[in-house]
């Protein structure tokens, strides 16, 4: 059952129910092997059923909104977890600290740590973005 504080219980049935409506997308990854300067990333997601496809064409813009915030909270945990480790490789004590702190000094712990998601998702969002915009745009103006 969902709850005004938080996700309803694992695991979710997919499909539209009482109290929230699930689905499924899949994400591919595919890094290229250095033989350029750098490592090159792709991904493709897409639904891992036709009943998902059809579970979120029931939604406002046929689960779009939902996809895209969906990717992005977890595009921002991953940073948050990147992000945490290499502090944490910096200094052992980080986590200890954290975890003994009053919630003044946790607040400034986490402050820390989402002003550096924001840094590195910043930089990331401002040097992709181009490239993303066209590729959207060229998708879109050849479909039937």
């Amino acid at each position: 059952m969902a709850t005004p504080d938080g996700p309803p219980s694992h695991p979710w049935q997919k499909g539209k129910g009482d109290d929230y409506t699930a689905f499924v997308m899949e994400v591919h990854v595919c890094e290229t092997y250095p033989r350029q300067p750098v490592r090159m990333v792709y991904t493709h997601h897409d639904f891992q059923s036709p009943e998902d496809r059809d579970t979120a064409r029931g939604l406002i813009s046929a689960g779009e909104e939902q996809i895209a915030y969906a990717l992005l909270l977890n595009a921002m945990r991953r940073e948050g977890f990147i992000e945490a480790l290499i502090q944490y490789q910096k200094d052992k004590e980080f986590l200890d600290r954290y975890s003994a702190a009053d919630v003044d000094e946790r607040q400034d712990l986490e402050n820390e740590l989402a002003a550096k998601m924001v840094t590195v998702l910043s930089r990331l969002i401002r040097k992709m973005a181009p490239e993303v915009a066209r590729e959207t745009l060229m998708m879109m103006s050849s479909e039937d």
